[in-house]
């Protein structure tokens, strides 16, 4: 009696060493995009804020720890889609570039195969952008508002005069420009009392 072997294919093609290898790739080059874009974002956003943090005499801890260490995962959260392309197209060009790849195909590595780490490395990063929109920014952001309303000023309206450019912007980051034209101060008044009540105005 011949042995019965079972043909189908297995939907999971396992772990190996050179998954781990393009996996480690991946997320290595990952994360080190998104380290030095974190800290080019916290460096220019501390020289913009300085002088805010030293007239409010912000604590040095709450900066740390209530403002900048809260801020990160909105930062990671926005550039993660961005930076998990950058990072794919640069570790790949150089598996690539070193024949990594050309030796894995001949091999008899089919190229679904060769996918199977990038699917991984996938759905980590799209797992730790769910959790960090759904539950820890959501969270964080209740306490980057709570410092920045009290040791950072609001800039409200700046209107220059001619056209009248008025950058709209928040104790944060700038919500947009508006541009108006008018002829006189009382039309000028008239606009931004349809945009915002309460802002004072300061001509330059």
């Amino acid at each position: 009696m011949e042995p019965q072997y079972n043909t189908r294919k297995n939907w999971f093609p396992g772990f190996k060493i050179l998954d781990r290898y393009i996996l480690g790739k991946f997320l290595g080059t990952y994360i080190f995009a998104i380290a030095m874009i974190i800290v080019v974002v916290v460096v220019f956003d501390y020289v913009e804020k300085i002088d805010d943090f030293t007239q409010m005499h912000a604590p040095l801890s709450a900066i740390i720890f209530d403002y900048y260490f809260k801020f990160v995962p909105f930062f990671i959260n926005q550039f993660s889609a961005l930076f998990t392309f950058i990072a794919v197209i640069f570790f790949t060009s150089k598996l690539a570039y070193q024949t990594e790849i050309i030796a894995m195909l001949s091999g008899g590595m089919s190229f679904k195969r060769l996918m199977w780490p990038y699917f991984l490395g996938a759905t980590f990063i799209t797992a730790l952008s769910l959790v960090l929109s759904l539950w820890l920014i959501p969270i964080s952001q209740r306490d980057c508002v709570a410092f920045e309303q009290k040791y950072i000023k609001d800039k409200g309206f700046i209107v220059e005069k001619g056209e009248h450019i008025i950058p709209f912007t928040g104790a944060n980051t700038s919500l947009g420009t508006l541009f108006l034209r008018t002829e006189t101060r009382e039309e000028l008044d008239r606009e931004l009392g349809l945009i915002e009540n309460n802002v004072q105005i300061k001509l330059s």
